[in-house]
């Protein structure tokens, strides 16, 4: 019959395992950090190849420390000095690994509508804006109320945010600013 396999869940166990350098500790230190890779939600999107490099490094490093007595058994778990330098190596890793980016000659908005639609209506907003600034503040402000805060005229009276009285008044004015507004705008349009 084989020898017996170690218990290596005991620190100073898997301690003396590894700075004897047996097979079932490096497995197990191995196996240890292999998992939490695996459970870290940010290195789940590496590659299986990476991620087992990244823990075959973690444990030559592990190892070298020990060997070297860079890292001494003080009472500290060597899973724990593991796990820190499995970190580190995982955020070097994430460092040096390219980023994919799009060429902005290569992206074309028309290729997404939702972008485009967006990019039309900012346009559309900037149009009006710059009408609205050109206009007198009482007509800025009752096309505002009525068209870009959807107010009903009831309420605009009620709560007495103009200086008007009665809605056809209110109505009337906004007409005439709205007339106002389209020659304003047909006038950019024709600059632009």
């Amino acid at each position: 019959m084989g020898q017996p396999l170690k218990n290596y869940d005991h620190p100073e166990a898997l301690y003396r395992g590894l700075a004897n350098q047996e097979q079932g500790a490096i497995v197990f230190l191995h196996r240890k950090i292999s998992g939490w890779l695996h459970s870290w939600r940010y290195s789940r999107q590496l590659a299986a190849a990476d991620r087992e490099e990244i823990a075959e490094d973690a444990v030559i490093i592990v190892l070298q420390k020990i060997e070297t007595g860079a890292y001494r058994f003080e009472g500290t778990d060597p899973a724990a000095y593991a796990s820190v330098t499995t970190k580190n190596l995982l955020r070097n890793f994430s460092r040096k690994r390219p980023v994919a980016t799009l060429e902005v000659q290569e992206w074309d908005a028309a290729e997404d509508p939702a972008v485009e639609q967006y990019l039309y209506h900012k346009e559309v907003e900037r149009f009006i804006e710059t009408a609205l600034a050109k206009m007198s503040p009482n007509c800025r402000q009752l096309i505002t109320l009525f068209h870009l805060e959807n107010k009903p005229d009831e309420e605009v009276l009620r709560e007495g945010l103009t200086g008007y009285t009665s809605v056809p008044s209110l109505r009337s004015t906004r007409g005439e600013c709205m007339k106002k507004l389209k020659q304003l705008a047909q006038a950019l349009r024709e600059h632009l």
